[in-house]
C-alpha cells in the first residue's frame, strides 16, 4: 500500500463506511451504537431531532458527519475512537484530517431536522449505497444508479452542498 502521509483517515473511513452498509436496514441499532459510544466517550451528542431526544433512525452521511464537524481534531479522534469501538472498525484511526471538508456544526446534518420524512432517509442510505457500489465496480448499472439517488436526494431540504462532503468521505476519499 502507497504512503498515504496526512491522509491516513482513507483507510479508516473505508472501512467504517463498508461497516455502516450492515446497518442500513437496522437502523434502531445504529442510533443505539452511537448513543452509547458518545456516552462512553463523555461527550454530548448533538441534537439529532427536532425535540432533541433520541431519534429512531438516521442516515449515514450524518452519521460520518459526527466525525467531521467543526470539532478540534482532538475531539474529532475520541469521537471516532470511541465510535470504531462500538462498530469493531478494525483498522487503524486516523491521526490526521487533512482533506477533509469540515461541516459547520450548526448546519452537518443531512436531512431536515423539522421536516424530514422516512423517505428522505431512505434515499441518503440508497446514495451511500450506490456510491460505494460505483467505486467498487464502476459499471454502468452502478454509476445510473448513483446519479438516480444523487437526483433524489440533492432535491431534499437541508442537503446541497453537504452532500459533495458526505459522497467525499462515502467513497473513501480515493481520488486524494
Amino acid at each position: 500500500m502507497a504512503d498515504k502521509g496526512n491522509y491516513d483517515w482513507t483507510e479508516f473511513y473505508k472501512h467504517f463506511a463498508d461497516g455502516l452498509l450492515y446497518f442500513k436496514n437496522n437502523r434502531e441499532d445504529l442510533v443505539e451504537k452511537i448513543v452509547r459510544s458518545y456516552d462512553e466517550a463523555g461527550i454530548n451528542l448533538p441534537r439529532l431531532t427536532a425535540d432533541g431526544k433520541t431519534p429512531k433512525d438516521i442516515d449515514p452521511f450524518s452519521v460520518m458527519a459526527l466525525f467531521n464537524r467543526a470539532n478540534t481534531p482532538q475531539v474529532r479522534k475520541k469521537i471516532i475512537h470511541a465510535l470504531s469501538g462500538a462498530f469493531g472498525t478494525n483498522v487503524d484511526e486516523p491521526t490526521s484530517f487533512d482533506g477533509i471538508p469540515v461541516l459547520n456544526s450548526i448546519n452537518a446534518l443531512f436531512y431536515d431536522i423539522e421536516k424530514h420524512t422516512q423517505e428522505d432517509l431512505d434515499t441518503l442510505w440508497e446514495l451511500f449505497e450506490s456510491a460505494i457500489s460505483y467505486e467498487g465496480t464502476g459499471s454502468i448499472d452502478d454509476r445510473r444508479r448513483l446519479i438516480e439517488f444523487y437526483d433524489r436526494a440533492v432535491n431534499q431540504r437541508k442537503v446541497k452542498w453537504n452532500l459533495t462532503m458526505g459522497l467525499l468521505c462515502a467513497q473513501h476519499g480515493q481520488n486524494l
